[in-house]
C-alpha cells in the first residue's frame, strides 16, 4: 500500500514538473516572438537606420532615405522568423552585422550573421530567418555608401 502511494505522489510530481516546464518554454518563446513583433512595428516608424558591418566596427553607414527604409520593412514583412533559443550574446563579437532602427524616441538594435543558415538575435534570442528575399544589410549598405553616407565612429 505504501508503495503504491509513493508511485502515484512521484507520478503525480513528474506531470507537474513537465506541465511547468512546457508552460514556461512556451512563455519564453511567445515573448521572444513578440520581441520580433515589436521590430516589425518599430520599423513602420523609424526614421533611420544605422548599419555597422561587425559589432566593432570602427565605420558605419546612417540614411533617413524613405526607399531604403522600405527594403528593410518588406523584407521584415516577409520574413519567417523562427525561435532556436536564449543565448548569451555577449560571447559573441566581431563578426556579427549590426543593424539600429532609429526613431525620434528610440532605438532598436539587432545582430545578423550566416551559417549554414541565416540568423538574427534580438536581445539575447537566437532565431532562424527564412525569406525569398535576400537579407538587405549588403543591399542597403552599398547603396548608402554610394550615396556618401559613411560615418567614421572613432571621431
Amino acid at each position: 500500500m505504501k508503495t503504491k502511494y509513493i508511485v502515484i505522489v512521484s507520478l503525480l510530481l513528474c506531470f507537474i514538473v513537465l506541465i511547468t516546464s512546457i508552460y514556461y518554454i512556451n512563455e519564453k518563446k511567445s515573448d521572444a516572438y513578440e520581441l520580433v513583433m515589436e521590430y516589425k512595428t518599430f520599423l513602420e516608424d523609424a526614421t533611420e537606420i544605422q548599419l555597422r558591418k561587425s559589432v566593432d566596427s570602427n565605420t558605419c553607414v546612417r540614411f533617413s532615405d524613405e526607399d531604403l527604409i522600405e527594403i528593410w520593412r518588406n523584407f521584415f514583412d516577409s520574413a519567417k522568423f523562427t525561435y532556436i533559443k536564449k543565448i548569451d550574446n555577449t560571447k559573441q563579437n566581431g563578426g556579427q552585422k549590426t543593424i539600429d532602427f532609429i526613431s525620434a524616441n528610440n532605438i532598436f538594435t539587432f545582430q545578423f550573421f550566416e551559417d549554414n543558415a541565416s540568423y538574427i538575435i534580438i536581445d539575447n534570442h537566437l532565431f532562424s530567418v527564412e525569406s525569398n528575399a535576400v537579407f538587405p544589410f549588403d543591399e542597403t549598405y552599398t547603396i548608402a555608401t554610394k550615396r556618401n553616407y559613411t560615418i567614421d565612429l572613432t571621431n
